[in-house]
């Protein structure tokens, strides 16, 4: 109801939160009942994720890699049959408080997913979700008719296997995109500039890509602070 990513009791966020803390404040006191009692209960795990109000991105589905083979098997045969047009591969994950990587370290078959930004609504986002949650439940057999499942419509691969996929901006100011969201650019191809409106007469910052990919992602808010990210880019796999 506050409309933030974080929660107004005590500023956590709940999806890097993990495994949490009895102990400890309420973000932190839920994400550990999650990790020690519901994970153990379940099978299957998807994270109905956004880029909440700061990122736009492209909708995908996605699964993290585990470490595990079995386990990343049976997600990636899961992302199959979510039947996403664009389905990503978390290869480069180094954040272990999320959620979906708690849930993997339990065994579970996780899902996860980019289904929107900028705080809004979209209707083809909203379709393309509830289309995939369904196949994903026919899946998983908590509702019948796996076999009868809707013939699949294609989906693209694509993975971030590294921290060369990001794009962060280095100075505090005003963002400029330099190319559209699900852009496809190369190596050292300009992501944007920043302005300095207190400043005029400075010249703006270039930001760069540093590998080529498509853009699955960018900043929405033009206001940037040092370190945020300006794009991400991911690669076929």
């Amino acid at each position: 109801m506050a409309g933030t990513r974080v929660s107004p009791l005590d500023q956590g966020n709940l999806n890097r939160a993990f495994p949490g803390d009895p102990h400890g404040t309420p973000t932190w006191a839920i994400a550990h009942y999650i990790d020690s009692v519901l994970y153990p209960m379940a099978d299957y795990h998807h994270d109905l994720h956004s880029g909440g109000s700061s990122l736009r991105y492209l909708p995908f589905c996605s699964m993290r890699k585990s470490g595990d083979p079995a386990l990343d098997e049976r997600s990636m045969a899961a992302l199959k049959a979510f039947d996403a047009p664009l389905s990503l591969v978390w290869a480069y994950s180094p954040e272990n408080r999320l959620a979906g990587a708690a849930a993997a370290r339990r065994g579970l078959v996780s899902l996860g997913g980019e289904f929107g930004g900028g705080g809004d609504v979209n209707i083809d986002s909203l379709a393309m979700l509830e289309r995939g949650v369904r196949n994903f439940l026919r899946f998983t057999g908590v509702v019948p008719g796996g076999a009868s499942a809707p013939a699949s419509r294609g989906t693209r691969f694509i993975e971030v296997s590294s921290r060369d996929h990001y794009v962060y901006a280095t100075e505090a100011g005003l963002l400029e995109p330099a190319v559209p969201l699900g852009a496809e650019v190369q190596k050292g191809q300009l992501a944007g500039q920043i302005h300095f409106v207190d400043n005029p007469a400075r010249a703006p910052v270039p930001c760069h890509f540093r590998r080529a990919g498509m853009v699955v992602s960018q900043r929405f808010f033009g206001r940037v602070e040092r370190g945020d990210c300006v794009a991400h880019l991911a690669t076929d796999c």
